[in-house]
């Protein structure tokens, strides 16, 4: 950031299941996560694609429009991460520090980029 903050944004999986007839199917929602300060340090060195983690955050909906249509999405802006069930894809992860409520950012840009 212009800052020097650090600023980190990952993209998250959601699974849950779905029933389909007379099967359940395993049915995926794709979510990013801003995380800031220690938070996003800890993140960009322990997660990897496909790590167990709970996110703390509030959820924010981000609208924009491009050539006339109108679009929106859902992201996290992560106060807190924490690693799930120890380890993932042969890597142990080691618990986040604790930060004040000063490091999870909120110097937000207005702007979508793109």
């Amino acid at each position: 950031t212009p800052s020097g903050a650090a600023h980190a944004r990952f993209s998250v999986a959601v699974n849950r299941s779905v029933k389909r007839g007379e099967k359940w199917e395993s049915e995926a929602s794709f979510f990013e996560a801003d995380a800031w300060g220690s938070t996003a340090e800890w993140a960009s060195k322990k997660l990897a694609k496909g790590s167990l983690c709970v996110i703390v955050g509030e959820l924010r909906q981000e609208r924009w429009e491009k050539n006339g249509e109108k679009f929106s999405r859902v992201t996290i802006n992560a106060s807190s991460v924490q690693p799930l069930g120890g380890e993932s894809n042969g890597k142990a992860m080691e618990s986040q520090p604790k930060q004040s409520l000063s490091d999870t950012g909120g110097n937000f840009e207005d702007d979508i980029p793109f």
